[in-house]
């Protein structure tokens, strides 16, 4: 057995030890963010070559130009694997673009300019941050209602429907800076149409021949095209769905009047009709106008039911629109 004496000496000396281990500098272990591809996107983005870029196991897997969130969407959208467990680096950080980092699982967020409410999202859900200038607040492109990602951050509506909402408002924003166009050698938009255009039926007396329409300027990133007809004047809740088409091949740009689309469908109409259905609004309710859009998608096809309602197709297209572009015809009975 150890004397008193001998096991107090050896007490302190633990003591001693652990005392001068403590007060050792930790040396922390490297982080995977601490890589040359790091450091490699955080200088581009200073000098403005890049706004989006995903670094993961010291490569730069994703790097992406664009304006607002866009670029960050495109990677969402088209590469979400990246995301997941890798390093986000972009220009700005919103709450919205940090929700989306946060959905897509990322290990850590840089941003050149973040806001305030970012930084106390992504610490919230254990996401490592940093950031070359902190903001109290990045205000949004009107200063007025919150986006729909912030009213997902407070709880207002799912993950999901803002992720969504999101999306389709980037898509309607691309819409209004491009050229798309729709044109048609029978009427000029907002001029009436021809009688031979009227529907046939109904006490309508007309030739049902759909006018001629060509587009034109197709966006990037065009996989097909769907056409609708649509009357917002009719008296019933959701208007009146005249002529709908869909799965139109991208090297089509053009029916002629009264023709057809080879390798297309044509969904129901609201005459329950797979075809075109002319105007035939009810007599003395004034000047209808008929908006025939074409919309150019991202997707080859839409799996769509035959017996699908011409509400429920609007929505699928509009689900997979990239632009869209109208021209307007009207037409009224007395």
């Amino acid at each position: 057995m150890l004397k008193p004496s001998t096991k107090f000496w050896l007490k302190t000396l633990c003591f001693c030890l652990f005392a001068m281990i403590a007060t050792l500098p930790l040396i922390a272990a490297p982080h995977s963010e601490d890589t040359t591809a790091y450091s490699t996107a955080i200088s581009e983005i200073k000098n403005n070559k890049a706004s989006a870029f995903v670094v993961k196991n010291n490569q730069i897997l994703v790097r992406n130009t664009g304006r607002g969130i866009m670029p960050l969407l495109e990677i969402y959208d088209n590469q979400p694997q990246a995301l997941d467990g890798g390093i986000l680096i972009d220009k700005v950080i919103g709450r919205a673009a940090a929700f989306i980092a946060i959905k897509g699982k990322t290990t850590k967020v840089y941003g050149e300019l973040m806001s305030q409410e970012a930084l106390d999202l992504l610490k919230e859900h254990k996401i490592q941050v940093a950031y070359g200038k902190l903001v109290p607040q990045i205000l949004n492109r009107n200063q007025d209602d919150l986006c729909p990602m912030e009213k997902t951050v407070l709880g207002a509506i799912s993950p999901q429907k803002a992720v969504k909402l999101l999306q389709d408002k980037v898509k309607q924003l691309s819409a209004t800076d491009n050229n798309f166009t729709i044109t048609s050698s029978d009427f000029e938009t907002n001029t009436f149409l021809d009688k031979k255009q009227e529907y046939s039926s109904h006490n309508c007396d007309g030739s049902n021949i759909s006018p001629q329409l060509s587009w034109h300027n197709i966006p990037q990133g065009t996989e097909s095209f769907a056409l609708i007809c649509h009357d917002p004047d009719a008296p019933r809740e959701h208007g009146w769905y005249h002529w709908l088409i869909i799965n139109i091949p991208t090297n089509i740009t053009t029916i002629e009047s009264g023709g057809k689309i080879a390798n297309a469908t044509e969904a129901m109409n609201d005459f329950q009709q797979y075809e075109y259905g002319g105007p035939c609004p009810p007599i003395g309710h004034g000047i209808h106008h008929y908006n025939f859009t074409i919309y150019a998608l991202d997707t080859k096809s839409l799996d769509i039911a035959k017996d699908a309602s011409p509400v429920e197709v609007e929505k699928a297209v509009q689900a997979h629109t990239i632009a869209k572009a109208t021209i307007t015809g009207l037409y009224a009975r007395q």
